[in-house]
C-alpha cells in the first residue's frame, strides 16, 4: 500500500491560510516543540476556530472519531529531514501554499493538495526552490493509516 493516499475534500483553504499565517507569526503560539537542533526552519502551530471547525466538519463527513487540527510551516529553501512522526500514526495534510514541494517516502516522490500521509513510516520535504510550504494537518492517534483510508472510502 502506498504511503500517500489522495483526497478530494474542499477545505475552506482561504480561511484556514488566513488563520494559519495569524497563529505561525504568533511567537506565543508558534515553536518548534522541541525539535530546535534538527528542525530550525519547521514551525508548528495550534489550530484555531477555523481549524478546529474544519477539523470537525472532515471527521463528521467521514464518520471518523477523533482527530485534531494544527498548522505546520516549513520555510523556503530548507528541507525536513527524514523521520517517523512521534505523536500521531497518520495524519491528513492539506496543502495551504501555492507551490507544492513532494513528500518522499525513500525513493518515491508524492505531489498532492490533499493527502493522508502513513505518519509512521520515514517521510521527508525537501523544500528548496520553493517557497514557504504552509500546511494545515489533521493528526490522528488511535486510527490507523489502513482504517482512515476504509472511512474515507465509505468501507467502514
Amino acid at each position: 500500500m502506498k504511503p500517500v493516499f489522495h483526497i478530494n475534500f474542499d477545505f475552506d483553504t482561504d480561511s484556514l491560510l488566513e488563520e494559519a499565517n495569524k497563529q505561525l507569526k504568533d511567537k506565543s503560539t508558534a515553536s518548534h516543540r522541541g525539535y530546535e537542533v534538527m528542525y530550525d526552519d519547521w514551525l508548528f502551530a495550534p489550530g484555531g476556530e477555523v481549524a478546529n471547525e474544519e477539523c470537525k466538519r472532515f471527521l463528521n463527513h467521514y464518520d471518523l472519531e477523533e482527530g485534531d487540527g494544527r498548522y505546520h510551516l516549513l520555510k523556503a529553501d530548507s528541507y525536513l529531514i527524514p523521520h517517523v512522526d512521534i505523536d500521531s500514526t497518520c495524519g491528513v495534510n492539506h496543502v495551504l501554499s501555492t507551490d507544492k514541494a513532494p513528500v518522499n517516502y525513500m525513493k518515491e516522490e508524492y505531489t498532492y493538495k490533499t493527502a493522508l500521509l502513513d505518519t509512521t513510516q520515514k517521510h521527508g520535504v525537501v523544500n528548496l526552490g520553493y517557497p514557504d510550504r504552509i500546511i494545515y494537518k489533521i493528526c490522528f492517534r488511535k486510527h490507523t493509516y489502513e482504517e482512515v483510508i476504509q472511512k474515507i472510502n465509505g468501507t467502514h
